[in-house]
């Protein structure tokens, strides 16, 4: 119940001064090219050398155009050395391919941002005008259209995670052969494959408590079913909103590239439940029954889900 009430959360990634690389990529490296780029044309004008230019320069337009093209190849340069460090850092246990795949979408990520650049600044207005445009198209690809899209998600697929929260397999029973017979004819009719003759305290005692445990699990199981089902249809929403943003677009590739999305983590809980089932099963063969447990059948145990 614990593992299925939130996300998961790694406590090694909240270590103070750790920066995920997909951040620097998707949110920090378009500050540096608008840093770069928001006066690569304005500044002539604004340092006086506008009138020089047209006496000694043949072409402006070439002009512009070549210092655009190397100030791209110096972004593209910078964002090759990001990941050539990542990839001894960090991510070289990922294969080739997936780096090179999201080496050449973080290139095309940064050539949008370029362009963006290059648009804002062939207004022919002043570096104020540019940085102060630059950093609010910034702020709506980066932040407004991503939450609003997320807000959107929220109403339209709702989860209320408190349902799970209120399926806990703290079992309390009333202390009585009555009560636990009752629980207990509720759970053969379930599993007629349990349903032992033996009657006694004991063992309706204990058997009465994992009978309990296992229906309150299986009201808990249609709840996680239905949360998972929103979550997968969120997760849809959210990626068809993306095509329309290359930063959530990006910020999706680098997602699924590393298994951190939501689909994965739907599918991390559904093998969660699966073995806890199986694991469940393992217990009730011989709990159920007089048949104590043996080392050998400890070979049996159903092992956790392995790449």
């Amino acid at each position: 119940m614990r593992l299925f009430k939130n996300e998961i959360s790694n406590p090694n990634m909240l270590l103070i001064g750790n920066i995920d690389f997909s951040y620097i990529i998707i949110f920090v490296f378009p500050l540096f090219i608008i840093a770069l780029l928001f006066n690569f044309s304005s500044q002539n004008k604004e340092t006086g050398i506008q009138p020089f230019l047209f006496v000694n320069v043949l072409s402006i337009k070439k002009l512009v155009y070549t210092r655009l093209v190397f100030y791209t190849l110096i972004v593209l340069a910078i964002l090759a050395l990001l990941f050539f460090l990542a990839f001894f850092l960090h991510l070289n246990n990922h294969s080739y391919g997936i780096l090179i795949k999201l080496f050449l979408l973080s290139c095309l990520f940064s050539l949008f941002w370029v362009g963006v650049c290059y648009a804002v600044n062939q207004l022919n207005r002043s570096s104020v005008f540019n940085i102060t445009s630059l950093i609010s198209l910034w702020l709506v690809f980066s932040v407004l259209i991503p939450s609003v899209s997320n807000q959107l998600a929220a109403y339209k697929y709702p989860i209320n995670s408190e349902e799970i929260t209120k399926n806990i397999r703290r079992i309390q029973l009333k202390d009585d052969d009555a009560a636990f017979e009752a629980v207990l004819k509720k759970f053969y009719a379930k599993y007629p494959h349990y349903n032992t003759p033996d009657t006694s305290g004991a063992n309706l005692f204990s058997k009465a408590y994992l009978a309990q445990g296992q229906l309150s699990d299986l009201e808990g199981d249609s709840l996680l079913n239905g949360i998972c089902d929103k979550m997968l249809q969120k997760q849809k929403f959210l990626t068809a909103i993306s095509f329309a943003n290359p930063t959530m677009c990006l910020q999706n590739y680098f997602a699924n590239a590393t298994e951190t999305n939501l689909t994965d983590y739907v599918s991390y809980l559904k093998k969660l439940q699966q073995f806890n089932v199986d694991l469940k099963q393992f217990y009730f063969r011989k709990a159920f029954t007089n048949d104590r447990m043996d080392v050998n059948y400890y070979q049996l145990m159903p092992q956790w889900y392995k790449r």
